[in-house]
């Protein structure tokens, strides 16, 4: 597997980082995923500026311009002949540079309190992998999840950073429980998201989802999901939501830029409505992937 690491392109096996790296040494990085369809990446724009935002979140200066970038995964594509992928960009920080004595902090990102002035990143990394596919029989059955004992305390939740230790302790529960993916909850025992997807679930033809303001990560999968709801006609209930409000849930379902949507058919061992999907759950993955092809038409092949 040939990546892109730094400005040049390498084998994987040769790829690597120094041991000093504030990305390995703090997880002070940001990263973006994305599907790659048909040589074209999925939603591009959309996730070029999520990835930029969570940049300037960071006061990390982008290393590359959307048309370098669109190149790269252009030639990662040719590269490694991988017409249908999943598409990792990832840049870590810089850590805590001395300043020369009289400088001043100039303009950049916001850390709460004041401006600090952007910098290059460390390492700026763009891989690609398999893409997930979803089977008929997974998405017939669909998926186990829990409700992870893990507290998620949002800290930045406008950027995707590589701080993870909590949605890493809640994968390990998922998987002591043999469930696919595990729920986090917040401070209050408020619902916010899973591990890598965004939680949704009907009840009385209401969608709904919990909120940014809870501190609920903004994802480019999340926002085509709400737009789908409202063409279909949904009303939508982006609020402060509890663990208790599943139990009556005639829907659930995740969203999630690598297989899309995914029905929740067990939530601790309990069943969700019918067992299977739903019937809101359908139309509106029906919806979402036509959507994806869609987008991946109208994105022209990179050169």
């Amino acid at each position: 597997m040939i990546v892109h690491l730094n400005g040049e392109y390498v084998p994987s096996d040769r790829a690597a980082v120094p041991i000093d790296d504030p990305g390995f040494l703090y997880g002070e990085g940001v990263v973006e995923t994305l599907l790659v369809r048909r040589s074209r990446p999925v939603f591009w724009e959309e996730h070029w500026s999520r990835l930029c935002a969570s940049a300037d979140a960071l006061a990390i200066a982008m290393p590359v311009t959307f048309e370098r970038a669109t190149s790269i995964l252009g030639e990662l594509v040719r590269r490694n002949d991988m017409a249908d992928a999943l598409a990792r960009i990832q840049l870590s920080g810089y850590g805590v540079p001395r300043l020369p004595a009289g400088a001043r902090n100039g303009t950049g990102a916001r850390n709460g309190r004041r401006r600090i002035a952007s910098q290059p990143p460390r390492t700026f990394l763009v891989r690609l992998g398999p893409a997930p596919v979803a089977t008929a029989e997974a998405l017939v059955r669909g998926w186990k999840i829990v409700l992870s004992a893990a507290e998620l305390v949002p800290f930045l939740p406008e950027a995707r950073h590589t701080n993870r230790l909590s949605s890493v302790l809640a994968r390990r529960e998922a998987h002591a429980a043999h469930a696919e993916e595990a729920i986090l909850s917040g401070p209050g025992g408020l619902l916010l998201e899973g591990t890598r997807s965004h939680l949704f679930f009907t009840r009385d033809e209401v969608l709904y989802t919990p909120a940014l303001e809870a501190g609920v990560r903004p994802a480019v999968t999340r926002d085509k999901v709400l737009l789908l709801a409202r063409r279909e006609g949904l009303t939508i209930n982006e609020g402060l939501h509890t663990a208790r409000e599943l139990a009556g849930a005639a829907e659930i379902f995740l969203a999630f830029t690598e297989i899309g949507i995914m029905p929740v058919t067990d939530v601790d061992g309990r069943p969700v409505g019918p067992g299977r999907m739903g019937v809101l759950t359908q139309r509106l993955r029906f919806a979402y992937e036509r959507l994806v092809s869609a987008s991946a038409l109208r994105t022209p092949a990179p050169a």
